[in-house]
């Protein structure tokens, strides 16, 4: 499995992203380790998804 520490990478819609992340809701984490550009992506859809991350995922994760 492809993933960082054990843990699989959250890849997919807000919601699916969400889901994944939801198993790290109150552990009293204080960072989240992000890697949203590969080698080889197209800037601009990396910059779209970074968007789509902070519009739809940051405030539901600030919240908990």
């Amino acid at each position: 499995a492809i993933g960082h520490g054990g843990q699989p990478f959250a890849v997919g819609t807000p919601d699916e992203v969400l889901r994944e992340l939801e198993a790290y809701r109150g552990r009293q984490l204080t960072h989240l380790s992000l890697n949203l550009h590969q080698p080889g992506q197209d800037s601009a859809a990396v910059r779209r998804s970074m968007r789509l991350f902070a519009r739809e995922v940051m405030p539901v994760v600030r919240a908990w």
